[in-house]
């Protein structure tokens, strides 16, 4: 049974003719191939490399990415990402 395409999981894809990485949820293209790499998914962003080996944070419902870097945390150590811009939390 295959779920319909607005519940699918997102999913990283190879475009064949850039060798690019982009997003998908079913069939549907929800990100343009723009990463070299997609390191993580959760629910509806991923983390990924772009072309310039910046890191940045992209959702299934933009084509743009949002730049980001990796930190650790004050109080436990563990990395996490944190999108430039943002308030510190």
């Amino acid at each position: 049974m295959s779920l319909p395409n607005n519940t699918a999981c997102l999913k990283a894809y190879k475009d064949v003719a850039s060798g690019l990485y982009g997003l998908r949820r079913g069939n549907m293209i929800t990100c343009k191939p723009q990463s070299v790499r997609v390191f993580d998914i959760q629910e509806d962003f991923a983390i990924v490399r772009l072309v310039n080996l910046s890191m940045a944070v992209v959702d299934d419902r933009k084509s743009e990415a949002q730049p980001c870097r990796l930190q650790k945390r004050k109080d436990s150590g563990k990395p996490y990402y944190r999108c430039y811009g943002q308030e510190e939390q």
